[in-house]
């Protein structure tokens, strides 16, 4: 058969739409006149209902993704950006041009981007990490970023991307040092208190010393 023309036909039914594959193959005869045709009808409505489910879902996470409340990136095995959601745009002052494909470490404190090769790589190996990075906002500032991650991989086994929240702990950050600095002050204030108590005592016991 030299022609294959396949359509795709539907009716509006109760339970919705009714999808078929149509083959429509020429009988040739021996002189090369067409003398009919083989129709072959297959009911592909179960699979064009699960396509649409799919993008369906696929259209609910996108959503989800990109209003979730903590912001959301995913790295290649070197470590460069291949996707990050709308918090994380957000919370760093970016555009997504100017971050997809890009290392992670670009976005980084020196401080902290000397850490990434060793944080990186115990990450791979272990297949999650929690720790705390300083990155650097699209405006100068620094920010204190916590990460929770894992390794995604595919139906081998194998390494496909990273998958990792992270959330802005500045101000908690800040607020935990500013009690770490009262708290030191309230020893430093309670310790020269005891002294001074100690040489008042002392001297009530010893006027005249």
């Amino acid at each position: 058969f030299s022609i294959v023309k396949e359509k795709k036909l539907y009716q509006t039914l109760k339970s919705g739409k009714m999808f078929w594959n149509v083959f429509v193959n020429p009988l040739l005869h021996e002189n090369g006149k067409i003398v009919g045709y083989l129709v072959q009808v297959i009911d592909i409505s179960e699979s064009k209902q699960a396509e649409e489910a799919l993008r369906a879902s696929e259209k609910r996470f996108q959503l989800l993704f990109n209003n979730a409340p903590l912001g959301y990136q995913s790295l290649d095995s070197d470590g460069n950006f291949i996707d990050v959601n709308q918090q994380w745009l957000d919370t760093l002052g970016y555009s997504r041009g100017e971050v997809i494909g890009k290392w992670f470490g670009n976005f980084m404190s020196l401080s902290s981007k000397k850490q990434v090769p060793k944080e990186f790589s115990e990450f791979m190996e272990n297949g999650e990490v929690h720790t705390e990075f300083e990155m650097v906002h699209k405006n100068g500032n620094i920010i204190m970023i916590a990460f929770e991650g894992r390794i995604g991989y595919d139906l081998k086994g194998d390494f496909k991307q990273t998958h990792c929240i992270l959330q802005d702990i500045t101000v908690r950050k800040l607020a935990e040092e500013a009690l770490k600095e009262n708290e030191a002050r309230l020893s430093e204030l309670n310790a020269q208190k005891d002294k001074f108590f100690s040489i008042i005592a002392h001297d009530l016991r010893s006027p005249f010393n």
